[in-house]
């Protein structure tokens, strides 16, 4: 089993996109540099060969206002920082 845990607040990959003039949308800094975080602390947590098997995992976040975050989009952003 693998378990890693992140003590700082998840983002909402969702919440982070931004359309530009022409109609794109592109993710914003802050997002760019929580994925960065989230692949050091991952790295910093696991030091073995990354695997390519299928994997099942767990979230368990905790919320510290009564603003809540979409779950689903919470997991896609750690997802996306954490594949390749």
């Amino acid at each position: 089993m693998i378990k890693l845990q992140f003590d700082f607040k998840l983002l909402s990959k969702s919440n982070e996109k931004i359309m530009n003039k022409q109609g794109r949308y592109f993710l914003s800094n802050k997002f760019k540099d929580f994925e960065a975080k989230i692949r050091l602390h991952a790295f910093s947590q696991h030091k073995e060969k990354p695997t390519e098997k299928n994997i099942k995992f767990t979230i368990i976040a905790g919320f510290k206002d009564k603003r809540h975050s979409d779950c689903q989009n919470l997991s896609k952003g750690i997802c996306d920082a954490l594949q390749g």
